[in-house]
């Protein structure tokens, strides 16, 4: 037996929730908020996987992802810095970071 995630909506009520349901089974669906057979499937947008992401689908980890995530880090740091030497010595640790690579 297969399941599918979907998306509905209760026209009833307008609760929106996620079911996870069997390919079999039909709309409409009982509102678990009203207790009305009332909820109907709407369109979702699919889930999509870029390789913008930190880890592949194999679970391996990307590499250079923590380090641009450090580096993002400090930047946020150094543009919040209230004193030119606190600004100085995070651009130091930006530097490093880079130089790391």
């Amino acid at each position: 037996m297969t399941y599918k995630m979907v998306d509905c909506l209760c026209r009833n009520c307008n609760v929106r929730s996620e079911y996870l349901m069997r390919k079999d089974e039909q709309e409409p669906l009982r509102c678990e908020a009203c207790q009305q057979m009332t909820m109907y499937i709407v369109p979702s947008a699919p889930a999509i996987r870029t390789s913008d992401s930190a880890t592949f689908l194999d679970g391996t980890k990307r590499k250079g992802f923590q380090e641009l995530k450090e580096a993002a880090r400090l930047e946020v740091l150094k543009a919040n810095a209230e004193s030119p030497q606190e600004k100085a010595a995070i651009a130091n640790e930006i530097h490093k970071l880079k130089a790391i690579k």
